[in-house]
């Protein structure tokens, strides 16, 4: 697989680097590290695959804390 960069975005996700084609979720998401997920995208289009990385900032602050995201997934697996 090869990885190219791409700056384009569509309104729903990404566009495919080599057709064009509207990417609306990438296949894979995957948390490196707190501060860190990369996506891997592929066109149902060409078959091209992409990645692309995410990065926050150290003093960004967390939405949701450990304790609370523990009660909303528990919550979610009772029902």
């Amino acid at each position: 697989m090869a990885t190219n960069a791409s700056t384009a975005r569509s309104v729903y996700g990404m566009t495919c680097v080599q057709c064009g084609n509207c990417l609306i979720a990438p296949e894979l998401s995957e948390c490196v590290s707190e501060r860190h997920v990369r996506h891997l995208w592929r066109c149902t289009n060409c078959g091209c695959q992409s990645e692309m990385s995410a990065y926050f900032p150290a003093d960004a602050e967390l939405k949701m804390r450990d304790e609370n995201m523990k009660d909303v997934f528990l919550s979610l697996l009772e029902t």
